[in-house]
């Protein structure tokens, strides 16, 4: 004899996906190593800043798929993605480095 039942369930996952964001960035940078010596009223702290003025992007899923960036996933993806990153990274560059 066979059981037979049609069950309905509820519940809840966190599905955790995994994407590649490939960029290339263009910045504005500066830095000026201060002066740390001599008198003091012509001292002053090192500073330097570097500001995105172009950027493109690739996304990619696990699989190597590509996701379009005016997707609605498109979108989100690139709403998390670190700019900061992407400045620090371009501030560590050297100014000889500059093309």
């Amino acid at each position: 004899m066979k059981n037979r039942w049609r069950p309905t369930i509820t519940g809840e996952q966190t599905v955790a996906l995994k994407f590649l964001v490939s960029y290339e960035a263009t910045g504005d940078c500066y830095y000026d190593p201060g002066r740390i010596s001599g008198p003091p009223e012509d001292c002053y702290e090192p500073e330097g800043e570097c500001e995105i003025t172009d950027m493109t992007y690739g996304i990619s899923d696990e699989d190597g798929n590509t996701v379009e960036l005016d997707s609605d996933l498109g979108k989100v993806i690139i709403k998390a993605f670190d700019a900061d990153v992407v400045e620090g990274q371009l501030m560590e560059t050297e100014w000889q480095d500059w093309k």
